[in-house]
């Protein structure tokens, strides 16, 4: 894995918090919606994101000597990672407690920091 995605973990807690805060403050003044549950949603989805992420990561990382184990891999990483994605994304449709498109949105914060960290990287290289 290369450094754009390392620097990813890094950054996407700060990022998960930022984001949490500004809806928070937006559901303050939103009388039909609770500005935490927002928020809290948001966070559950970011944090189910790096968990799977994480799990990719540590799962190439212990197989990078075997090559050949890489496609079977990845597919048990897919079917795992969409497996949960389904269930949390069905369990927050079903709860009163969870805002749906809050927890659905949070599952692209990884996704978005990351091509954040991979241009920023590619600025990096290119400046020396």
């Amino acid at each position: 894995m290369n450094d754009a995605y390392l620097k990813t973990f890094f950054w996407i807690f700060p990022s998960t918090v930022g984001i949490a805060l500004i809806l928070f403050g937006v559901g303050v003044f939103i009388d039909s919606i609770s500005a935490f549950t927002l928020a809290l949603s948001f966070t559950l989805g970011s944090i189910v994101s790096v968990m799977l992420a994480s799990m990719n990561y540590r799962s190439f990382t212990k197989h990078s000597d075997a090559p050949e184990k890489w496609v079977f891999v990845t597919r048990k990483n897919y079917l795992v990672r969409y497996a949960i994605y389904g269930l949390i994304l069905s369990l927050s449709y079903l709860s009163e407690s969870f805002y749906f498109l809050s927890v659905f949105s949070g599952f692209f914060m990884f996704k978005s920091v990351l091509l954040l960290s991979i241009w920023v990287h590619r600025k990096d290289i290119h400046n020396g």
